[in-house]
């Protein structure tokens, strides 16, 4: 862990940890409506961050108040040129930001349009061609982090899906998603170029993981990369904000009097059709027995925050449908992930479990006959 003392506030953002200083800290608090001069600090490095470097850190005040926080997260660009590329550029959609601008556009330009519960941003920068970035954040804690392989509680599903109605409900069908901007709603060459990225991982998938999965599953995979363009762009369907990773691994539960789901590592926002987040979450997130058991009763809970949010003409069986629909984004971002990421003994077990479970709720529900 890294001793910090005190010296000249930077005008401009810090780059990397070592220029981080308690005067940049003090700022960032102190236009937050925060008090305090920040006389030190301490960091740890969290997370293991592939397109970025992530740091808690742990404040000490020359007058300390009970309302200013005592510990911060920040998030910053990683190290690498090839993590900093792919965060520049995302999935390589024309007129639409990379993970970095993505991450930053949620917590600085809609994060407080929403009712989802996600970290408070002290500080948020972005570099002007996307390449850097710098974000500043509150710190959650305490709280159990969610785990993919240990899975989840019932509680702790239904907080999860409460939630994420608290990100899809306030813009839910607005026309403004389909307006020019940097965070639009996919389009069908957006789809396109993504259709070209997954046939190259069904291919990598097939040459090198096959042997580790079921026929069924093989089969499944293969008769959902033809499919997937028109499947992406989901061209009739709903259009909200959307996290488009929301799973155990990126969620925070606390505990105490009133427990809350906590969704945090935002690179992939965007807008897109809700059932995507839906799907990932129960259908690949939740683990299969606890999801065959409580199904109904776990999108219970999402549609009734959705109707309580606002969210008009849109029936439960709505609900249920688009859950069908999305589940297969378990299977391409497992499908993806395994061909795009350098595997860990963990990672390579968790994008299985991922996969495994997302086809097991297709398999449930007959999904693939709903993909034309």
């Amino acid at each position: 862990m890294a001793d910090f003392s005190p010296h000249q506030s930077l005008r401009s953002p810090p780059h990397t940890l070592a220029e981080v200083t308690p005067a940049w800290l003090s700022e960032c608090l102190n236009a937050c409506g925060y008090r305090g001069e920040v006389t030190g600090f301490t960091a740890r490095s969290v997370g293991e961050g592939m397109m970025g470097s992530t740091y808690k850190i742990d404040l000490s005040f020359a007058t300390p108040t009970s309302e200013t926080p005592t510990s911060v997260v920040l998030k910053i660009t990683g190290e690498g040129e090839r993590s900093r590329k792919l965060g520049r550029i995302g999935y390589g959609f024309r007129d639409k930001p990379g993970f970095y601008g993505s991450e930053v556009a949620f917590y600085r330009d809609f994060a407080k349009a929403t009712s989802v519960r996600a970290p408070a941003c002290y500080f948020a920068w972005l570099s002007d061609d996307g390449g850097q970035f710098v974000l500043l954040l509150e710190d959650i804690s305490p709280a159990r982090s969610g785990d993919e392989l240990a899975g989840c509680t019932l509680a702790e599903a239904k907080l999860a899906l409460g939630n994420l109605a608290g990100l899809h409900a306030p813009l839910w069908g607005s026309a403004s998603l389909d307006a020019a901007g940097p965070i639009r709603r996919t389009t069908r060459d957006d789809a396109a170029v993504f259709a070209g990225h997954m046939a190259k991982a069904g291919k990598s998938f097939h040459d090198i993981h096959a042997c580790r999965f079921a026929e069924e599953i093989l089969t499944l995979v293969d008769a959902f990369i033809p499919r997937f363009e028109a499947w992406f762009h989901a061209a009739d369907r709903s259009a909200s904000l959307t996290h488009n990773d929301y799973r155990l691994d990126n969620l925070m539960f606390t505990h105490g009097a009133e427990p809350e789901c906590v969704a945090v590592d935002w690179q992939t926002f965007t807008v897109s059709h809700p059932g995507f987040d839906v799907g990932l979450m129960l259908g690949a997130s939740v683990p299969t027995e606890l999801r065959r058991a409580h199904e109904e009763e776990l999108l219970r809970v999402y549609y009734d925050r959705l109707i309580a949010l606002g969210v008009k003409s849109y029936g439960f069986s709505d609900c249920i449908e688009d859950f069908h629909y999305g589940a297969f984004l378990g299977v391409k971002n497992a499908v993806v992930g395994l061909r795009g990421v350098t595997m860990t003994d963990r990672g390579l077990t968790m994008f299985d479990t991922k996969l495994g479970r997302a086809c097991a709720t297709i398999f449930d529900h007959d999904s693939l006959a709903m993909l034309k």
